[in-house]
């Protein structure tokens, strides 16, 4: 935790998919296994922190209501859909003028 508060405490931060995951990793460290769904038909479901679908090959979709499923970005398009957000995020932080740096992160 004290890695997640440096981070945040340092400034803003030039966002990038290796920063997103390597947060993820850290935040999820403890809680890798979450209960999902209802009350009566919930499961558990096991959470691979600090990385993509696109290393899982995994699709999710939500059930809505009157049975209609709500699909998320296929797996084979997740990595790229996320780097797309990280620059349009820099982008916008920029135009801001806010003072981005990239993130060092170590090996774990």
């Amino acid at each position: 935790m004290n890695e997640i508060i440096t981070l945040v405490s340092s400034g803003s931060f030039l966002l990038t998919v290796e920063t997103i995951c390597h947060l993820h990793k850290i935040l999820m460290n403890t809680s890798r296994v979450l209960f999902v769904g209802a009350q009566n038909k919930g499961r558990l479901s096991y959470v691979n922190a600090g990385i993509t679908r696109a290393t899982t090959c995994a699709n999710v979709t939500v059930a809505g209501h009157s049975g209609m499923y709500l699909g998320f970005c296929p797996y084979d398009q997740v990595d790229e859909e996320l780097r797309v957000f990280c620059e349009r995020f820099n982008v916008c932080a920029i135009s801001l003028n806010l003072k981005l740096h990239r993130v060092v992160i170590p090996n774990l």
